[in-house]
């Protein structure tokens, strides 16, 4: 990074070197290993200082997305190194490396990990190297007060072919950090300042979310107060049924025929049409029976009226003879 800025500086020509030193190694572990799968990282290095000097117990904190990947505190030397994993397919793959020592101003860098799939496969390279030289800290008692901002954004740099800083980004990052070296209290009204659209943003966001999350649960309650309710009229439905079939043969053989398979019905068509066929022909043959009984009566009634008929004769003949003998009998008693 630029001299001129006091938060850091970049050494190019030790990236340079050590590229070339890493890579090698890689190459002749890929030819050694050729199945096994590359990861491409980047190894920053770096140097926390106070007034030219290496400082002890500064405080480095690797986060990505909010979450701590790695975490660690410089000692005598103030070297501090991390091993962040680069990115050939997301450009907005970005971590936060927190630096933080009491007494001292609380900094960020930002460092965007995104390289073309294809630069890395023309360079063959699998590890990439970012070293600040010297990374100043500077005396600050207001701890509670921390930049928005971050102090030094790096990205990958396609015309360079390294990672290097954004130097319009440092610019403006300078200005704020002289801002609250100056000031911290019209620091502080400036983070005052930015806070309120935040807030209400967090505010419409929470009011949304607990929005959505209330649909959700009337949602879920309506579709629980339809099912009872289907179910409620189902079992009303099916009681009311029952109930008005109770006592009623036919309604009940109705009720059966809902729950039995086409097959069943068929089959219970058939036995049916069979009874009926069979009672239709015990019917004919108590008929058959009927019309011969009462042919038979008709005939023992004819013979019986015959019979009356000729003892009838039989009496008015002896009747008539028994009034000739009277009649006889008296003419002989005049005479």
């Amino acid at each position: 990074m630029n001299a001129s800025l006091p938060f850091c500086k970049v050494n190019h020509i030790a990236t340079f070197f050590l590229i070339i030193f890493f890579n090698v190694l890689s190459i002749a572990s890929t030819i050694a290993n050729p199945i096994v799968q590359k990861e491409y990282v980047l190894e920053f290095y770096g140097k926390a200082k106070f007034n030219g000097k290496p400082i002890e117990g500064v405080n480095f904190e690797l986060k990505k997305e909010g979450a701590t990947i790695s975490t660690q505190q410089t000692k005598r030397s103030g070297k501090f190194e991390f091993e962040i994993p680069i990115s050939t397919a997301n450009k907005n793959t970005e971590y936060v490396i927190n630096v933080s020592k009491k007494g001292f101003l609380t900094k960020k860098i930002s460092v965007n990990t995104f390289i073309p799939q294809q630069e890395i496969s023309e360079n063959h390279l699998t590890k990439f190297i970012c070293i600040i030289e010297e990374l100043v800290m500077i005396e600050f008692n207001e701890n509670e007060i921390v930049l928005v901002n971050p102090s030094a954004r790096f990205r990958w740099e396609t015309n360079l072919k390294e990672f290097t800083y954004d130097v319009e980004f440092a610019k403006t990052a300078k200005k704020e950090e002289q801002m609250l070296l100056e000031n911290p209290e019209k620091y502080s009204e400036y983070i005052e300042s930015k806070k309120p659209a935040k807030s209400n943003n967090i505010v419409t966001k929470e009011k949304e979310k607990v929005n959505v999350e209330t649909n959700k649960m009337n949602d879920a309650k309506s579709i629980k107060d339809k099912t009872v309710k289907e179910n409620i009229d189902s079992k009303n439905n099916r009681m009311t049924a029952v109930d008005e079939a109770v006592g009623t043969e036919l309604q009940l053989e109705k009720i059966e025929k809902k729950f039995i398979t086409s097959e069943k019905e068929e089959m219970a068509d058939k036995e049916i049409v069979v009874k009926i066929n069979a009672r239709k022909e015990i019917k004919k043959e108590e008929n058959l029976l009927f019309l011969k009984e009462q042919e038979k009566e008709k005939e023992v009634k004819a013979n019986k009226d015959a019979k009356y008929s000729g003892n009838n004769r039989f009496s008015r003949m002896n009747e008539a003879l028994g009034e000739e003998e009277l009649k006889k009998k008296e003419l002989k008693i005049k005479k």
